[in-house]
């Protein structure tokens, strides 16, 4: 349980910092990316560097699979920022974390990890869940808007719902897999280091000048971003790696962990329609994992 509240606590601290961002006037990439540099930094150091060194990455079946979702996770990581900014913390908590649709099914389905069949009530959780995205995207039309800007409001939430998904998923099956005990610190080190590197590859393209205030806050978010890794591997481990379990407990409370405090700290004004939206999120995830 330990495990479980640290993890949901450090996850929900990134959402804060990205809605922080534009207030500090922070580019958000360049913190993304040095983030990752953080973070890398961050897992060597508590692991220490030298059992990093020793720790011959080359024989680790897991190496190449960490290194590419790395880049996953940087994609997923800026669309979650913008969405976290253009449509407030609760929006990007609830299309991220609803994306427990994709690992549930496929521990039901592939994995057969306890659940042998779904049920109805399953798919009319994951309606719901969908459903729970676009109620809480509904924001009050203050000023008249393109149509090009409300195709944006919808999209950035359901690609962050698709491709978190297929993190959890990612994360869920390499660790059911391959993942030996005692390695869950390692190979967060190195799913970050491949983060990091395609962050800098794209960085050096964009040729951006980088700014000291940008590293600053990418080491603020790189730390919580590190251990909401490491603490939900060993969550997951904890519950017997069983997502369809495991998951929706976790998002759940980073759904509504999120929404009160984004109302708290930001002034977030959420609309009759995205209360719904959270309450429907909640419930899919119930539904769900029933």
């Amino acid at each position: 349980m330990t495990y479980l509240v640290l993890s949901i606590g450090f996850a929900v601290s990134i959402f804060l910092l990205f809605r922080a961002f534009p207030i500090w006037k922070i580019d958000t990439f360049q913190a993304i990316v040095f983030n990752y540099v953080t973070c890398v930094v961050t897992g060597s150091f508590f692991i220490g560097f030298d059992q990093m060194l020793q720790s011959k990455p080359w024989e680790f079946s897991w190496l190449l699979f960490a290194l590419g979702l790395g880049f996953v996770f940087i994609m997923t990581f800026n669309l979650m920022a913008k969405t976290t900014q253009i449509l407030g913390v609760s929006v990007a908590s609830v299309a991220s974390k609803i994306a427990l649709v994709i690992p549930v099914l496929f521990s039901i389905f592939i994995l057969e990890i306890e659940l042998q069949n779904i049920k109805l009530i399953n798919i009319f959780g994951i309606l719901i869940a969908i459903g729970a995205i676009v109620l809480c995207s509904i924001k009050p039309n203050k000023q008249k808007r393109s149509s090009t800007d409300r195709l944006k409001w919808f999209l950035l939430p359901f690609l962050v719902f698709i491709l978190s998904g297929l993190i959890d998923l990612s994360l869920n099956t390499i660790k059911e897999k391959s993942i030996a005990p005692g390695q869950d610190a390692v190979f967060s080190v190195y799913l970050f280091l491949g983060a990091c590197i395609f962050g800098l590859i794209i960085m050096i393209f964009k040729r951006n000048k980088i700014q000291l205030k940008n590293i600053i806050a990418g080491i603020i978010l790189g730390v919580p971003n590190y251990f909401s890794i490491y603490f939900l591997l060993l969550a997951l481990e904890a519950f017997n790696n069983n997502g369809a379990y495991f998951f929706p407990i976790y998002n759940v409370g980073i759904i509504i962990l999120s929404a009160i405090l984004g109302v708290i700290i930001f002034k977030e004004q959420l609309s009759k329609v995205n209360i719904v939206g959270i309450i429907l999120a909640v419930l899919g995830v119930y539904l769900i994992s029933n």
